[in-house]
């Protein structure tokens, strides 16, 4: 008599654990996986089109599934691990700024340099003589964090 409750306790917590379970769809693993691969080879052209052909889904369909697993939009957060990137870059070695651009997936430097100061606030050079500029704050017309 003294199991029922227990037993009803422990069927309860197991229910309510398996209820707020999410479960991640196969498509949603490959997405993850792409994900990865797109971090790991940011010098590389990387496009809706080409993304959304790699999973075999609409290119539609592909940006809704993509922010709703990440929370931002394929094309901010492809800006974003570059920004990323370069920061750790700049921080970290000695290369040029246009060597920075072009491992980042940048083929023009002006463009790197416009959308590394969107982001952080500062030019990429004034970044690398103060790379202790980490606190993130989320700008009010976009998603993105400025990092001042």
């Amino acid at each position: 008599m003294l199991c029922l409750p227990f037993l009803f306790n422990s069927l309860s917590t197991a229910h309510a654990s398996f209820k707020s379970r999410t479960y991640i769809t196969p498509l949603e693993n490959q997405l993850k996986q792409l994900h990865l691969e797109i971090s790991n080879s940011l010098e590389q052209k990387h496009s809706i089109a080409r993304c959304a052909k790699q999973l075999n889904i609409s290119e539609s369909y592909f940006q809704l599934i993509y922010k709703k697993l990440f929370g931002v939009s394929f094309q901010q957060d492809l800006i974003l691990m570059r920004v990323t990137r370069a920061r750790f870059n700049l921080s970290t070695s000695n290369l040029s700024l246009s060597q920075i651009a072009e491992l980042c997936g940048y083929n023009n430097e002006v463009h790197f340099y416009r959308q590394f100061k969107k982001l952080t606030g500062v030019t990429p050079a004034y970044y690398r003589k103060h790379p202790f500029l980490k606190k993130a704050k989320k700008t009010e017309t976009n998603h993105f964090y400025r990092f001042l």
